[in-house]
């Protein structure tokens, strides 16, 4: 290889940087207003240079890897959920650690394109979005579920349960026990959440 061909390619590879356009979404934590897509490119951009490991640990950018999407077809919400971690890195192997910083989340509702309150529980940031996009939603009666055996989950609704709440994406409030009240996305009856209810006494 000539030393030309060493320029060469050192100017190939500046004018490749050069050209590169950054995402919309910072690549770093951010309470700004930017939709699912953009949050989703920035996360993936910075994970191109510091790894999976290396943008969840130090990044503290927003993503949806470990939350859930709620869009079932035909819903007037669908909605994104997301997570972002801002502890730090000693927190999984020092139980004493006390630096600040938790695990935050927030909603998307891409119909209305609106953004939930930032909540350091999951179920919260999930019951923000229900109060703003099915207003009502905790009053529904509570049902009850079961794991069929092929897989899924069968829903016992009652033949009086609202018709007004039976259509894509509403949610259903299932009864629950311990250690298992977290609301799924798209897991309902009709594709909406399924919202956990502990049972009394749990």
């Amino acid at each position: 290889m000539t030393a030309t061909d060493v320029l060469t390619g050192q100017l190939d590879l500046l004018t490749l940087l050069e050209l590169q356009t950054l995402p919309t979404a910072p690549l770093h934590f951010t309470v700004g207003h930017y939709r699912p897509d953009e949050l989703d490119a920035a996360y993936e951009y910075r994970a191109k240079s510091d790894g999976r490991m290396g943008v969840s640990n130090w990044s503290r950018q927003w993503n949806g890897n470990q939350t859930g999407r709620n869009v079932t077809a035909g819903s007037a919400h669908r909605t994104f959920t997301y997570g972002a971690d801002l502890r730090c890195n000693e927190h999984w192997r020092n139980p004493d650690c006390q630096c600040m910083g938790d695990l935050l989340y927030r909603v998307y509702c891409h119909d209305c394109d609106w953004w939930g309150g930032i909540h350091e529980n999951e179920n919260q940031a999930v019951e923000d979005m229900l109060n703003h996009c099915w207003p009502g939603w905790q009053y529904r009666p509570v049902v009850t579920s079961a794991v069929k055996p092929n897989g899924g989950y069968k829903f016992n609704v009652p033949e009086d349960y609202p018709k007004e709440w039976q259509y894509p994406g509403a949610p259903v409030r299932t009864a629950r026990t311990a250690m298992s009240g977290r609301h799924v996305p798209g897991r309902g009856p009709w594709g909406g959440y399924d919202v956990g209810v502990m049972e009394a006494g749990e």
